[in-house]
């Protein structure tokens, strides 16, 4: 069988594909993003819209077309009849699918009138539809079409012929599948089936068929279904699952069919509101068949279940009306129903009480039902009304029905109603209740409260501030017109007076702050008041003037004293003030001007009397400047020396007067305020004066002689002589540092010789040349001396000793060189008979490193430094006799043999320091006869000796007793060593022989 739908919503989108177009749409709020709108999702006018690049179609005098970035498809007078999509066994003339992959949100907006009709093809389909709107199915979210706008949208199912399976053919207006959700707030939409022509069992019309778990929610506009004809069943208004009717006009019915329903349900379901009917049609007639028409049928033939027609409270208006019953089914209605027993409602009138549970209703007796209620837009509510001495003429706005309806008022819950409302002008709060009844409609009941607050006052006129009014002595009115006022009383303030009905007036001379009020009524509120001020003149004064006696002054540091003559004294019987300023500004008595710089000063005067105009004038007033007084005259700065730069030639000096300037040449234009300075050796005059501040005067010009002298050279000449002393004495030993002294002594000389070297330059030089002597004085210190020992060391080689080392030298007692002793041990090989130790001398050099002192030895001074060293010898020692021994400090003796007596003194030389001993025979004392033959046997032994000399110079000599004891002499002269032999115990014999060396001499008193 075939079925035809006029209008079908259904829950899945799944048909996407390719020839997507490019799109704006908002998934959700506030989110707009670019898509591709899928293939296969509206189909409409014959085509994919989705593969429109405008997704527009035309048809009739207008067009249909979807807005991806609002999900709006607008209806706008287009016409469209044909087929536009096809699914085993369902075809449509428009086909919307919404889910995840499209949107879950779809508008309708219609605009003037459009129809699209289904066109059913024979050999494909057996249901064709007006519309099919395909939701997510029964587990899927819910979808929504939300219908709105201007306009009507007729969906009608077309004309269904066809026979096949799995039904007889079914045409709808429109179809939502499950879990669509049709909203309709305005606009009209027509739901109508076509024509099912079989002549079959299963043959359907349906306007509009909501399937399971789909709703309708009726806010607003119209929405009508209506049942085409058939054989077997048409049916306006099928629903399987929910409907909400909260307002707008719902209207459903049956075509000619054997069945013929307004609406069939099989859920429960409530009137909140719409206006609702639902008519069954006509019925045709079919031997064995049974015809039936009802308004609404809530039964379920399948499994008998009864399902409740709700009219609630809130009901405006049901109308059920069948040719079989207006109702079947189950019932609970919540206001007083009528019913009737022909279908135009006229005869047999029944009232149908209000129930108090759901209960069957199954009487085919009455063909017309009917439950209406009296509406009002707002049922208790509050209005603010503003006094305007007439009545508030407030009632309830009836929104049902339309004409026909009685209001009545009363003040209290007690009192009687009556056609007569509460008046309310006055200011105040009323509360007054009404009632809403109509002939066969439950009566509407509310309560109104109406506040009637206080009007603003108002000026009908303002105020007139009088002008030109000018002081006479009198009290004048500052106002030419009092002004007017609604509501109220005008009250005048004048300053900070009092408010006051009286017109404001006043008599002295100046500015009146005014203020205009509105005093309220009981009804009126106070306004702002009004602000505005008036004034009276003073009066004009003549004849006055001020004269000053005495106007020119010499400036001494005090105020001037000023006499003044006045002329005019009062004024209509009023004193005239005088008072006087400097600025024109501050002004005050003549005794409080304070002029004293030098200058011209203008004093400003005025003369002041109540009520009268100010008059002012003004005289002029001369201080000449004073004479200019030094605290300290400048002065000559004297010993000035060239020092080739500039010098201050004068000490500043100073005056309160002004400031001293100074001029070398004393031309008018050149004095300055600093110092003058000199270079040049020479004599000069310097200038000076006070040049005066503003109150003085420039004071005499005034000179001094300042001279500069050439620079001293005296002390740099005494100290190139000590340099050239010094130079003279080292330029043999030590020709690098005498080198280094004598380039200093040359710069030193050049300065000197210089008649333009400055002071500094001179200084500079001998400070030079003061370090350049003490360099040399350290890099030739070749000697170092002992004070207390005497003992005297000096490089050999000219070498500087450091000043950081110096010469210690440890002078011991003299010991007697006895056998077990320390001394004895160390030195015995060296003595002959009872010689002893006569002086130790221990000479180290040490170095100074910090707080410590080192032992150092010349090496450590330079590699290979042989020192000379001068031992100043003890009183009475036998120098002839005298031995020199080198002890070092590994306990090594050394015998020294190459020395040098000179007086009292012994030089040697040295590589290496440690002790030093002087040995000699010991003296025995003797008796005076012995001591007189010793002497004259040495006398006779010195005649032998020369007379032996005399022959044997060369001779060789031989002792008799080989224990012969000599005595060796050592003496320098003309650079040979001499040594004589002596033999006194045998023979007498005396040997001399010359040596050309030391060593020869040594090796010769060893044999």
């Amino acid at each position: 069988m075939k079925k035809t739908y006029g209008l079908l919503l259904a829950g899945s989108l799944l048909l996407a594909g390719a020839g997507a177009a490019s799109l704006l749409f908002s998934n959700k709020a506030n989110e707009t993003r670019a898509a591709t709108l899928p293939a296969g999702h509206i189909f409409l006018g014959g085509v994919d819209l989705s593969t429109k690049a405008d997704y527009k179609v035309t048809g009739g005098s207008g067009y249909a077309q979807f807005d991806a970035s609002t999900n709006t498809l607008t209806f706008n007078n287009y016409t469209y009849t044909g087929c536009s999509w096809y699914e085993s066994p369902f075809d449509a003339a428009l086909c919307v699918k919404l889910n995840d992959e499209f949107t879950k949100s779809i508008n309708f907006n219609l605009v003037g009138t459009s129809t699209i009709t289904s066109l059913h093809e024979t050999d494909k389909n057996s249901q064709t539809m007006g519309t099919y709107i395909e939701g997510m199915g029964s587990s899927g979210d819910v979808v929504n079409v939300n219908i709105s706008g201007t306009g009507t949208l007729k969906s009608i199912g077309g004309t269904n012929d066809n026979s096949g399976s799995p039904k007889n053919g079914i045409t709808y207006g429109w179809q939502s599948g499950q879990r669509v959700h049709v909203n309709i707030s305005s606009g009209t939409l027509q739901a109508i089936g076509g024509k099912a022509t079989v002549d079959l069992y299963g043959s359907e019309s349906i306007g509009f068929w909501n399937e399971y778990g789909a709703e309708v929610n009726l806010s607003g506009g119209r929405l009508d279904a209506i049942g085409g004809e058939c054989w077997d069943i048409s049916r306006g208004f099928h629903n399987y699952y929910g409907v909400k009717f909260t307002g707008g006009t719902f209207n459903a019915t049956g075509g000619n069919a054997i069945k013929s329903y307004g609406m069939t349900t099989f859920s429960n379901f409530a009137i909140d509101g719409a206006i609702f009917t639902a008519t069954g049609g006509t019925n045709k007639t079919r031997e064995g068949w049974t015809s039936k028409s009802y308004g609404v049928y809530t039964v379920n033939p399948k499994n008998g279940q009864y399902y409740t027609f709700n009219v609630n409270a809130a009901t405006t208006s049901v109308t059920l009306k069948g040719e079989t019953t207006g109702l079947f089914g189950q019932l609970f209605n919540k206001i007083v129903g009528y019913r009737y027993k022909n279908t135009a409602g006229t005869a047999g009138e029944d009232t149908i009480a209000v129930k108090t549970k759901a209960e069957k209703y199954e009487s085919t007796e009455y063909l017309n039902l009917q439950f209406k209620a009296c509406h009002t837009s707002q049922t208790n509510y509050t209005v603010n009304a503003t006094y305007d001495k007439t009545d508030k003429a407030i009632a309830p706005t009836v929104t049902y029905p339309t004409s026909g309806a009685t209001i009545k008022y009363r003040s209290s819950t007690t009192e009687s109603w009556s056609t007569t409302r509460p008046t309310c002008t006055d200011v105040g709060t009323y509360e007054y209740y009404y009632q809403v009844s109509a002939n066969k409609h439950t009566s509407a009941e509310g309560k109104i409260t109406v506040n009637v607050t206080k009007a603003n006052a108002s000026w009908d006129s303002n105020p007139v501030v009088a002008t030109d009014l000018v002081y006479n002595g009198t009290e004048q009115n500052l106002l030419t017109d009092l002004g007017a006022a609604t509501g109220g009383t005008i009250q005048y303030k004048v300053d900070d007076g009092e408010y006051s009905t009286e017109a404001p007036k006043g008599t002295e001379a100046k500015t009146y702050s005014l203020r205009f009020h509105i005093e309220p009524d009981d009804t009126h509120e106070a306004v702002s008041d009004i602000v505005a001020s008036a004034t009276i003149a003073p009066a004009e004064m003549e004849d006055v003037d001020v004269n000053v006696k005495a106007s020119e002054f010499v400036y001494d540091g005090e105020p001037v004293e000023l006499e003044v003559e006045t002329a005019g004294e009062t004024v209509d019987g009023t004193d005239i003030t005088f008072s006087y300023s400097l600025d024109d500004v501050n002004y005050g008595d003549l005794s409080e001007l304070a002029i004293v710089s030098a200058g011209t000063h203008r004093v400003y005067w005025k003369a002041e009397a109540e009520n009268h105009e100010t008059i002012t004038g003004h005289f002029d007033v001369t201080i000449a400047k004073g004479s200019s007084i030094y605290v300290s005259e400048p002065s000559s700065i004297s010993n000035l020396s060239y020092t080739g730069k500039p010098q201050e030639l004068v000490k500043a000096g100073e005056s309160n007067d002004g400031e001293v300037v100074y001029s070398l040449t004393g031309e008018e234009d050149s004095f300055v305020s600093e110092i003058p300075t000199a270079t040049d050796a020479g004599t000069y005059t310097v200038y000076y004066k006070i040049a005066g501040d503003d109150n003085h005067n420039d004071s005499e010009v005034k000179t001094l002689k300042v001279t500069i002298s050439p620079v001293d050279k005296e002390a740099l000449k005494d100290k190139i002589n000590e340099a050239e002393v010094l130079y003279e004495s080292i330029k043999d030993r030590y020709p690098e540092v005498a080198k280094v002294l004598g380039d200093a002594i040359e710069e030193a000389t050049y300065v000197y010789d210089n008649d333009n070297a400055t002071k500094e330059e001179v200084l500079e030089e001998i400070r030079i040349l003061e370090d350049a002597i003490n360099q040399a004085l350290e890099d030739s210190r070749d000697v170092l001396v002992d004070k207390e020992s005497g003992v005297t060391i000096q490089t050999k080689d000219g070498t500087g000793i450091p000043t950081n080392i110096n010469l210690k030298v440890e002078v011991k007692t003299s010991v007697k060189a006895e056998e077990g002793t320390s001394e004895y041990e160390r030195i015995k090989s060296f003595l002959v008979g009872k010689e002893q130790i006569t002086n130790v001398f221990d000479i180290k050099l040490v170095k100074t490193e910090g707080d410590k002192e080192v032992e150092i030895q010349p090496s450590d001074i330079k590699k290979g430094l042989v020192l000379i060293v001068h031992v100043e010898l003890p009183e009475g020692i036998n120098t002839e006799a005298l031995k020199l021994l080198h002890i070092h400090s590994n306990g090594d003796i050394e015998l020294v043999e190459e020395f040098k007596i000179d007086g009292n003194e012994v030089t040697f030389e040295l590589s290496s320091l440690s002790e030093l001993a002087l040995i000699q025979p010991v003296n025995t004392a003797l008796p005076g006869w012995a001591i007189a033959l010793i002497v004259i046997g040495s006398v006779i032994l010195l005649l032998c000796l020369l007379y032996i000399l005399m022959f044997c110079v060369f001779g060789k000599w031989t002792d008799q007793d080989g224990e012969a004891k000599r005595i060796a002499i050592i003496g320098k002269r003309d650079e040979t060593k001499k040594v004589m032999f002596m033999n006194l115990k045998s023979s007498y014999r005396i040997e001399s022989r010359i040596f050309k060396t030391k060593a020869e001499a040594q090796q010769a008193l060893k044999k």
